[in-house]
């Protein structure tokens, strides 16, 4: 029964445009399956969240269509971060075998913790991989791979991301 609760939830959540009953439900039904989901959440159409119990979610978060978080390694979202559309936070990776006679779809997982700081801005089509934090008021530019940690308040893009330039002037920090 309670996988089909589970699976209900699911496809509530990934079925159902963002209003703010909606809303309301997503999070409520993301609660209830252990994840800790702030104030005022925006969860667009075609989210999908993998393991929710290892999410945190802070207030005022958007999260655009067609996003994918895989929470297997926990991911942490702080408040007024924006997540664009067809983002991917994976915070699980297939381990890859050292013995190449082994399958590495049969190997298994590795999980490090995402961790997005407040005021991020993730813009569309981003992948954050494994053990990265994106700092403070930092924006992700689109199509961008993120495979190491991102300054705060700096604009980083490309594949891997690296940074372009500070968000502010040094005399503001």
């Amino acid at each position: 029964m309670k996988r089909v609760i589970s699976n209900w939830f699911d496809f509530y959540i990934r079925m159902t445009s963002p209003s703010k009953f909606n809303n309301f439900m997503k999070k409520k039904m993301l609660n209830f399956r252990g994840a800790k989901i702030g104030g005022n959440p925006f969860i667009d159409v075609g989210v999908i969240i993998n393991s929710p119990k290892n999410l945190v979610v802070g207030d005022n978060v958007v999260i655009s269509c067609y996003t994918v978080l895989t929470a297997g390694g926990s991911i942490k979202i702080e408040d007024d971060v924006m997540i664009g559309y067809k983002c991917n936070l994976l915070s699980q990776n297939h381990a890859i075998p050292k013995d190449v006679s082994k399958s590495i779809r049969f190997s298994g997982h590795t999980s490090h913790p995402i961790h997005i700081k407040k005021g991020a801005w993730l813009a569309s089509n981003v992948t954050i991989l494994p053990g990265v934090t994106v700092g403070e008021g930092a924006v992700i530019g689109a199509g961008a791979v993120v495979t190491k940690d991102v300054e705060d308040y700096s604009i980083y893009a490309g594949v891997p991301a690296k940074k372009i330039k500070d968000r502010i002037e040094e005399s503001y920090r």
